[in-house]
């Protein structure tokens, strides 16, 4: 191997919304001799007015529609719902509501494509120990906005405390060959400034991505998730950060041409 090998394969890719961040890497996945990249670093600056390209949504949407996998949106809020946060409410009301409606989401999972039998991210970081019932487990975004209360008492904070585990090796350690959950095995906070006063950032920890199937979905629910915990902690949030250690099309490139032409003359 070369040894300048991962200094010639690192790739790292900035955007203003979700859209134009897969779009560069879907674009960079296509380009002729290019079978992966990696590793691969996305970074996201966040705008609420100008999260998304719709037409582009509706592009990949249309493709997975017709190879029977899952939408963008059934993959985002896997990691967030977001249309069951109301910022007006305690963000208790979330948890309550994502309880409630928790056994329809295990029926669709088991219905679905992939079937996830193993809970959701957000079932995860909402009740680890227990994230198949979610009636008794430890809720480890609740536990990073109690660090956060704590810490601006103090003026103090540890940063590992502001993360959520989504990987589980009592479950995950297994030897399948194809494990399609978790895909986000880490996702937390990183302050700026003096006690956050410059904003946050929010990252993801991925060893993998396919990013027709699940790349953009991933990358939208993480940014819905980020701007929930920025909100909760009464800061700006400022950016999403993606570390992905290999990332793949998942389809050959002669099936993607035509979505190919219609990104470019799209984002033109």
């Amino acid at each position: 191997m070369n040894d300048n090998y991962f200094a010639e394969n690192k790739y790292v890719i900035e955007a203003d919304n979700v859209s134009n961040a897969w779009a560069k890497v879907f674009l960079s996945l296509m380009n002729k001799g290019i079978k992966s990249i990696s590793p691969l670093v996305v970074k996201i600056n966040f705008d609420d007015n100008n999260k998304e390209i719709l037409e582009v949504k509706n592009l990949i949407d249309e493709f997975l529609l017709t190879e029977e996998k899952n939408s963008i949106q059934t993959v985002s809020n896997t990691i967030f719902p977001n249309s069951l946060w109301l910022p007006h409410k305690n963000k208790e009301k979330l948890f309550q509501n994502y309880r409630e409606i928790w056994t329809k989401i295990k029926e669709h999972h088991v219905q679905s494509h992939y079937p996830n039998k193993l809970g959701t991210y957000f079932s995860r970081m909402l009740c680890f120990n227990d994230y198949k019932d979610l009636t008794n487990g430890h809720n480890q975004l609740k536990h990073i906005f109690a660090c956060w209360e704590k810490a601006k008492k103090s003026k103090r904070y540890r940063a590992s405390a502001l993360v959520c585990s989504i990987f589980d090796p009592r479950t995950d350690h297994n030897f399948s060959p194809r494990h399609l959950f978790p895909c986000v095995q880490q996702v937390g906070v990183i302050l700026h400034g003096s006690m956050g006063d410059a904003g946050i950032e929010f990252y993801a920890l991925l060893p993998k991505q396919l990013i027709i199937d699940r790349g953009y979905g991933n990358y939208l629910g993480l940014l819905n998730l980020g701007q929930f915990i920025a909100y909760e902690m009464n800061l700006e949030f400022k950016q999403l950060n993606c570390f992905i250690s290999n990332v793949e099309l998942g389809y050959k490139k002669n099936v993607l041409r035509g979505i190919e032409s219609s990104i470019k003359e799209i984002l033109s």
